[in-house]
């Protein structure tokens, strides 16, 4: 794993590139092609396709996204919390490191955080506005006479 994340850190320029034309697609997968045939040299596992190294690396970054998440709820706890089990994991803190500042990891910075009001999460919107509900008069503007003659 190890190997694969220096590599990928080596090219991750083309492999992590959004645009998706065929110029850059075939890049991409060259790429990832050259990775799988020096991570399958190292010896230590079988042969690996570049599908199930881009495959490894996603899961990867999946996880790295969750440790740097959790670190950062620990460390918002009083006193910091203790130091989780992945604190000391050098494939961990690599992943960190080659995130860092990137949005989708450590969120926008300056950004405000925006929550739904817990009233305004509720489905009913007399639940939602309870001071409209409980306005005198507000229902009567939209009541129905019974009888024909509008009385």
């Amino acid at each position: 794993m190890a190997l694969l994340v220096e590599l990928v850190e080596e090219n991750f320029q083309v492999l992590m590139n959004k645009k998706t034309s065929q110029e850059m697609n075939d890049r991409k997968k060259f790429m990832w092609t050259k990775i799988a045939q020096q991570v399958s040299a190292q010896g230590q596992t079988t042969i690996r396709t570049w599908e199930q190294c881009r495959d490894k690396w996603h899961k990867l970054s999946s996880n790295g996204k969750s440790f740097v998440s959790k670190k950062r709820r620990e460390a918002a706890k009083t006193g910091g919390g203790p130091p989780g089990p992945e604190e000391g994991n050098p494939i961990m803190r690599k992943l960190e490191e080659i995130n860092q500042g990137n949005p989708s990891w450590y969120g926008i910075r300056g950004g405000a955080e925006t929550k739904v009001p817990e009233a305004a999460a509720g489905s009913s919107s007399a639940a939602a506005m309870p001071e409209q509900a409980a306005t005198p008069g507000l229902l009567a503007t939209t009541t129905v006479p019974s009888n024909s003659d509008g009385k």
